[in-house]
């Protein structure tokens, strides 16, 4: 009699594979790379263990699909992660499982938008001193600011680990100063659709950073304030600004006066009318679809089903 496997998926149905479980778990137990979105094997699958680079892409609606202790295992079965891209939402759980250490991880995409899953996924990660390249949402909803005003697990993992380069993609009201505090080793800071005030930046300056440091902003709007703090207080020697508003006041600079100043300041300037462009700095992973899920889910204020 011929043996299949049933893999099910809640949003592409059923799908039937000419195999024995048990053979097709030690197929995908020598898998070091996995990428999945909609159709997952169950996670105490051996698919997960094992890995360097696990994706998985969650759907467009909400919904909560693992709970935190099977993330838990899937780290702890992958402690030698290099990237994790991680885009589904957990369930409600008072379990707090301890934190994994990823000594290897570089590259962290997070693209769970629920605030609960959010904060949950950092509290199991523990980076090592590696450098790291991290693709974040943010919850703007449950967190206005960024670093959140009462602080939470999104400002802890930050400072926990040697953040090389974040990219941010939320409406929230960035605190330049404060978040900059928890970076020391911060040379790219990539954001989409914030605010940067110019409120918290009318503080001296205590240090001047020594390292080149790149400012790449979509969709913002930033206070000429804010600007002039970060490019002499983090030592800016490039500024990327795509459909981005630069406000002095009540005014907003126009293109050619907004480059005139700050080529005064920058070395290197770009400043377009369009969101993006091809020489835009990004992380790998992050598709231009995560654009609609936001989107999408901000229609329904962020609600996890």
């Amino acid at each position: 009699m011929d043996e299949f496997t049933t893999i099910v998926s809640r949003y592409g149905g059923w799908e039937y594979l000419d195999i024995a479980w048990e053979k097709l778990e030690n197929i995908l137990h020598n898998i070091k790379v996995l990428e999945l979105e909609l159709i997952y094997p169950f996670w105490t699958s051996k698919a997960y263990h094992g890995l360097t680079e696990l994706r998985l892409i969650g759907p467009r609606k909400l919904t909560a699909i693992i709970t935190v202790q099977d993330l838990a295992s899937i780290l702890a079965a992958s402690p030698a992660l290099r990237i994790f891209q991680f885009g589904l939402e957990i369930s409600r759980s008072e379990v707090s499982p301890p934190p994994t250490h990823l000594e290897c991880l570089e590259v962290l995409i997070l693209q769970s938008l629920g605030f609960d899953s959010q904060q949950a996924v950092l509290r199991l990660l523990l980076p090592s001193a590696r450098l790291l390249r991290v693709a974040m949402a943010y919850n703007e909803i449950a967190n206005q600011f960024l670093p959140a005003l009462n602080g939470d697990e999104t400002d802890s993992f930050l400072s926990r680990s040697n953040v090389l380069e974040l990219h941010v993609h939320s409406r929230v009201i960035v605190d330049l100063p404060r978040l900059l505090q928890l970076l020391p080793d911060l040379r790219t800071l990539v954001l989409h659709e914030a605010r940067i005030s110019g409120h918290s930046t009318s503080r001296p300056v205590t240090a001047t950073c020594t390292r080149s440091f790149l400012l790449q902003l979509h969709s913002c709007t930033i206070d000429w304030d804010a600007l002039l703090w970060a490019i002499s207080a983090q030592n800016i020697q490039k500024i990327m600004l795509f459909r981005t508003k630069v406000e002095k006041g009540t005014e907003a600079f126009d293109g050619e006066n907004l480059r005139s100043a700050l080529l005064g300041i920058c070395p290197s300037v770009q400043i377009s009318d369009s969101s993006s462009s091809e020489d835009a700095i990004k992380i790998e992973g992050w598709s231009e679809d995560m654009y609609g899920r936001i989107g999408y889910a901000r229609r329904d204020n962020f609600h996890v089903l």
